[in-house]
């Protein structure tokens, strides 16, 4: 009997999500957050990949200016992380559809 790969693989994902809680993608398609899922909600936070900046203790002006500009770059990472996660799960769906739709046709063309 053949088991549709894109059947298959979504199970091994799903349990993998539930038994770990937390998947990670990999690095090298740039900064990644963090999915994790906790019976049906899916949850995401991007924060993994990037520094969030401490307020400073003190008055002092340098490390207020200091503490703004690295809550500036934080946003960013956090802005590019997101756009990075988007582009790639929009990338792996159009492939799963991609090949879903393959595989069907070639059943057809195969006429059992």
């Amino acid at each position: 009997m053949h088991v549709r790969p894109f059947l298959r693989y979504g199970s091994c994902f799903l349990a993998g999500v539930l038994a770990a809680g937390t998947v990670h993608a990999a690095p090298i398609f740039g900064p990644k957050g963090a999915f994790s899922t906790l019976i049906y909600t899916l949850k995401y936070d991007p924060s993994r990949s990037c520094y969030k900046p401490s307020k400073p203790y003190s008055d002092d002006k340098f490390a207020w200016d200091q503490y703004r500009a690295s809550a500036k770059d934080y946003l960013e990472c956090l802005k590019n992380a997101a756009s990075s996660d988007i582009d790639y799960a929009s990338e792996v769906i159009a492939d799963g559809y991609e090949k879903a739709v393959s595989d069907f046709l070639d059943e057809i063309k195969r006429r059992y």
